[in-house]
């Protein structure tokens, strides 16, 4: 019966080393999934931000480029505009030189 008894304590002691190490291995899985997250999380934030900047400065490169663009098509419309009031200016010369001659002629 002792015999027996011992048996049974050390089934008893072996099975709540055993739920011990249980234990301390669930509580090392939580703390590396706590961990794990947070290093998650800092590479998300680390990530977006990169990202904010990238979008921020391509923005800016975009902006210039679109300036540029712009300036360059008024500078061209304003050469077309005085080119054409040249033009405008030399035919209505014409016209009143042509209107002058036939009143003259009647």
């Amino acid at each position: 019966m002792r015999k027996r008894e011992k048996g049974i304590e050390k089934d008893q002691k072996a099975g709540e080393e055993a739920v011990e190490k249980y234990e301390e291995m669930i509580r090392k899985i939580e703390e590396n999934i706590r961990s794990s997250r947070a290093s998650a999380y800092q590479a998300r934030e680390k990530h977006e931000k990169a990202a904010g900047k990238e979008k921020e400065r391509m923005l800016v490169e975009v902006s210039g480029e679109c300036r540029a663009q712009i300036e360059q098509a008024r500078k061209e419309l304003n050469e077309q505009l005085d080119s054409l009031k040249a033009e405008i200016k030399s035919e209505s010369r014409v016209l009143a030189k042509k209107i002058e001659q036939r009143l003259l002629k009647r």
